[in-house]
């Protein structure tokens, strides 16, 4: 199943937070254990997989389905059967057998959603010389057009061809645009950010579909792209993987819904970011992948680079960050990162769009523990 994923929300965090320096909404916290060994029940039932990998010098985004059977094992049609660990503290283990070097991540106090990396590119015994970025979401019963409604930020890392039908990091770019889903299968886009000078400020209509098992399927004009929806439509996750459609990009993207309160969702507590970012101080750009361990206090933060593609090691403190009332983060103490946080405060989704603070653009999510 390797197709799980150089510093990036974390890294960008931690550039940004350098330079001053999957949970859905509904995802409960840890709770008793109750003298259990393992939580792999929780990884049950039927999920789809979306990803963006980058190998032998090339990046693609990727989506497959898989079913997990809540006993540590689970199967993906198009590759055979995985085992996986998911710990007490809801971190998870990946295991696609011999020669493929295990994901990790953490996955939601409900099981609806995960997000895992792989941060290793090349060792002696692997045959996927690759680093990934993975967001799982479970599927749905009963899901229509009218599961898909409201205002979503979407975060979304690309890749632009290079004309001759490469995808290399020369192409890679990031984007944070808002989404308005009318309930009935049309909708508008709009660019607020972008790591490309020209782009921001765009504008366009789309449509879209949803299958009863929360996937669907949405138009901009030009070409398909494929997602899934949470089961409580408070965030999706989409990819466009195919280079053949006319659109000469491929993009992994997660969208998160705005909050419509009086009061900041609560972001307090730990997360564990994974993420994937080109980094180019020296206009030899690096595509990596990292997970990073994020502990939000009331309007402080700190982290430390847990795994890091690249072996990037690093941690900070006392760093400022701010929420609104509709769920958007800021972190007024430096950088250049944009977040969105779900209601519930149990999902963060990051980007960074500027290649000049840092010198790197990254796509960041951050699962509460």
């Amino acid at each position: 199943m390797k197709r799980m994923s150089v510093i990036s929300v974390s890294e960008l965090m931690v550039m940004l937070l350098l330079s001053t320096a999957m949970v859905l909404g509904g995802c409960g916290g840890g709770g008793d254990n109750g003298g259990q060994s393992n939580l792999n029940s929780l990884f049950s039932g039927d999920y789809q997989v979306h990803g963006m990998e980058y190998e032998w010098g090339e990046l693609r985004a990727f989506s497959w389905d898989v079913t997990a059977y809540g006993n540590g094992t689970a199967n993906v049609p198009s590759f055979g059967d995985i085992t996986y660990t998911v710990a007490l503290d809801r971190s998870i283990t990946i295991d696609s057998g011999a020669g493929y070097e295990p994901g990790y991540g953490i996955i939601s106090g409900d099981g609806a959603l995960a997000a895992f990396s792989d941060t290793v590119y090349d060792i002696p015994s692997s045959t996927d010389k690759d680093v990934i970025l993975h967001i799982v979401v479970k599927k749905s019963t009963g899901k229509d057009d009218g599961d898909l409604i409201g205002d979503y930020i979407l975060s979304l890392v690309g890749v632009k061809d290079d004309g001759f039908g490469n995808y290399t990091s020369q192409g890679f770019y990031t984007a944070r645009l808002l989404i308005t889903a009318q309930g009935d299968g049309t909708g508008t886009w709009e660019i607020l950010s972008h790591s490309v000078a020209g782009n921001v400020g765009m504008t366009g209509p789309f449509t879209y579909t949803v299958s009863p098992d929360g996937t669907f399927t949405i138009n901009n004009g030009v070409a398909d792209d494929f997602g899934i929806i949470s089961p409580d439509g408070s965030m999706f996750a989409l990819k466009d993987g195919d280079i053949t459609d006319g659109d000469g990009e491929t993009i992994l993207a997660v969208g998160v819904k705005k909050s419509t309160g009086t009061i900041a969702p609560d972001m307090s507590g730990e997360m564990l970011m994974n993420q994937i970012a080109l980094w180019d101080p020296l206009n030899m750009p690096a595509v990596y992948t990292s997970r990073v361990g994020l502990t939000f206090g009331i309007d402080t933060f700190s982290y430390e680079v847990l795994e890091h593609s690249l072996g990037y090691t690093g941690s900070g403190a006392d760093i400022p960050y701010t929420v609104a009332s509709d769920g958007t983060v800021s972190f007024p103490g430096g950088g250049s990162v944009e977040g969105i946080v779900s209601s519930d405060g149990n999902l963060f989704v990051g980007v960074d769009t500027d290649p000049t603070t840092e010198n790197e653009i990254v796509l960041a999510v951050g699962i509460k523990r």
